[in-house]
């Protein structure tokens, strides 16, 4: 679905409520915006996660973080070592303020800052969760596969009938979208698992 179809299926699950000049066109992408935002953050969602190359920059405590991100999963540097998370204060108060190759690190606003400061370039691999934006225009698409738009309809939907006062109605909207979520567990988890090794009696390994 786009952004057009998402609002047009809220608005014929919520029916008659849809001809209330308060639920404008612009109230009901409120709502499938605030619906995305919730079952981003709901998991760890493999359409989300991505990865790619932070450049240092000599003499520079910190690294801007890339557009879009949420969460930082894990940096290792130069291909082989782990950076340590560690709190701001806690990266400021530590001894090794001098240069070098960063081992530490720590997160704010939206630059990632580094210790010990850089002091030459080095290649950081930032494996990363990025957030589903709001939707531009009619015709955009989230990142959430099509197969999962459906949950996004069901919480948007319950937004709105929340707002009117229909609360039983409400409620059953609700309950279909923790559904989907559940089942969308499942199914990353089932996608992402190792298969079971399956040996035959008698057989070798």
């Amino acid at each position: 679905m786009n952004k057009g179809t998402f609002r047009s299926a809220v608005q014929q699950n919520i029916g008659t409520l849809s001809a209330d000049p308060y639920f404008t066109d612009a109230i009901i992408d409120g709502f499938v915006h605030k619906a995305l935002r919730k079952l981003d953050s709901a998991y760890e969602w493999p359409w989300s996660h991505v990865f790619d190359t932070l450049p240092t920059v000599s003499n520079q405590e910190f690294i801007v973080l890339p557009s879009g991100w949420s969460k930082t999963i894990a940096l290792t540097i130069n291909d082989y070592q782990s950076l340590t998370p560690t709190s701001l204060i806690d990266l400021r108060s530590e001894t090794a303020t001098g240069r070098g190759m960063p081992i530490s690190y720590a997160i704010a606003a939206d630059k990632l800052y580094l210790r010990p400061t850089p002091d030459a370039v080095y290649s950081i691999t930032h494996d990363y969760m990025l957030s589903e934006p709001d939707l531009a225009n009619d015709a955009a698409t989230p990142r959430l596969p099509a197969a999962y738009h459906d949950a996004v309809v069901d919480l948007a939907s319950f937004y709105a009938l929340n707002k009117a006062g229909e609360q039983s109605r409400a409620d059953r909207y609700l309950e279909q979208y923790r559904s989907w979520v559940s089942d969308m567990r499942r199914d990353v988890r089932r996608m992402t698992e190792a298969p079971a090794v399956r040996v035959r009696p008698g057989g070798w390994i």
